[in-house]
């Protein structure tokens, strides 16, 4: 019976991983497949289980009860995925140009938008060719990290890219300007707008670039965090 409500809990509990989506905050969607596969083998050893307990009354001991910690954690502990810690453990990573958007620029006399579907094209754009973008007005959200190395009034706003999985997330983002920075604070999700500038690179790990983007910031408001905060990097 133990092994029977073990298995059972695993099952009932991948299945609305599943179903909420909530598994997204784990792995790619393209591995969704490999979890259905993993459902219908813990249902089938669920039903080879349920024929031994029909057969024989097996008794609960103690040692196995060990088992059943990790099952009752993860009925606990509520998912809400990765936040601005990984940023500071990982730093920023640009050079993606693995989405689906079109890199071309048409955006000559409008506002650049920036969206989930091109986010990582977009600002590895204006990130390596930063003096084609001066002046021009770009609109982007994402989440704020304020680094210890940011001048005054500068924070980043980020978005976390996962090419398979939550423990290989990466963070890429902006730089952005406005007075008063203080008022904004980490993890706080915003949508800004603003016009692009460069500012001589703060980052000591970044050898490469002397000077970066920086959005001035015109238009910034609070937003909802996303039920589903990453980008899903497809594969080239």
């Amino acid at each position: 019976m133990k092994w029977l409500i073990f298995l059972i809990g695993f099952t009932y509990y991948l299945y609305y991983l599943i179903s909420t989506q909530k598994l997204y905050l784990f792995i790619h969607p393209r591995m969704t497949i490999y979890m259905i596969f993993s459902l219908i083998v813990f249902t089938i050893l669920c039903l080879c289980q349920l024929k031994k307990v029909l057969r024989k009354n097996e008794k609960f001991d103690s040692p196995s009860l060990v088992f059943f910690l990790p099952l009752i954690l993860i009925y606990l502990v509520n998912p809400q995925g990765l936040n601005s810690d990984i940023v500071s453990q990982k730093g920023l990573a640009t050079s993606y140009y693995n989405s689906s958007s079109n890199n071309s620029n048409s955006t000559v006399n409008k506002t650049i938008e920036i969206t989930d579907s091109n986010f990582c094209d977009k600002i590895d754009d204006i990130t390596y060719n930063v003096n084609k973008y001066k002046g021009k007005e770009v609109k982007l959200s994402g989440f704020i990290y304020k680094d210890t190395n940011s001048p005054k009034d500068t924070f980043t706003v980020a978005r976390m890219i996962i090419v398979c999985c939550a423990a290989d997330a990466e963070v890429n983002g902006i730089t952005c300007y406005i007075q008063n920075s203080k008022d904004f604070k980490n993890d706080e999700w915003v949508e800004v707008t603003g016009k692009i500038s460069s500012i001589k690179n703060f980052d000591p790990t970044d050898i490469n670039a002397k000077f970066i983007p920086l959005v001035n910031i015109t238009s910034i408001k609070p937003i909802k965090k996303p039920d589903n905060p990453y980008i899903y990097l497809k594969k080239v």
